[in-house]
């Protein structure tokens, strides 16, 4: 997220988007305005104007560039061909997908987003079906859709709460939904 994370100077542009991330971050996405942006980039408030004009072009390009970020961590390290590689990915990404408290509230400031305005849920719809695409390589649709949503809810529990399912409750919960849609 930061220029700190990689060697190449970033553009204006790409400064501006990153900066915008932080803001949302800090302050949430209706606090997000030229001047805060600009501010976080260090850049003059005109730069800001002339590469990112519409607020809410920012706000949408940021987030575009927020999802296609944390897709990447979504997307498993190596091949999976066995319900047991799947689990075991599962448990990895659980573990792994936030960074940091900022990359959590990005999560869930796109969620709120979503519910709000058409085209952040086609955002948020999208990177659900390439979560899915990448469950179904291994299960049939129904069980994906079922490992996908105990995947969410685990993101969010380790992310929003006290107690968070620890890693061999995860797997047995996990187990258990293909156990029964191997029965069913």
């Amino acid at each position: 997220m930061s220029q700190s994370e990689n060697t190449t100077p970033l553009s204006t542009r790409d400064a501006l988007l990153e900066a915008t991330l932080r803001v949302i971050a800090k302050e949430g996405m209706r606090a997000v305005t030229h001047r805060k942006v600009a501010a976080e980039a260090g850049v003059s408030l005109s730069a800001t104007s002339y590469h990112l004009s519409n607020i809410q072009n920012i706000l949408y390009e940021s987030m575009e560039r927020y999802v296609t970020s944390a897709r990447e961590r979504y997307e498993p390290s190596q091949r999976i061909d066995t319900p047991e590689q799947m689990v075991e990915a599962i448990i990895t990404l659980v573990l792994n997908i936030h960074r940091d408290q900022d990359d959590i509230v990005l999560m869930y400031e796109l969620y709120a987003q979503a519910a709000r305005d058409p085209r952040y849920f086609q955002l948020v719809s999208e990177w659900s079906a390439s979560t899915q695409r990448s469950i179904r390589r291994v299960f049939d649709p129904a069980t994906s859709l079922k490992l996908e949503s105990l995947l969410e809810g685990f993101i969010f529990l380790r992310a929003l709460t006290e107690h968070p399912m620890d890693i061999e409750t995860m797997r047995t919960a996990l187990n258990e939904i293909i156990a029964a849609s191997r029965a069913g």
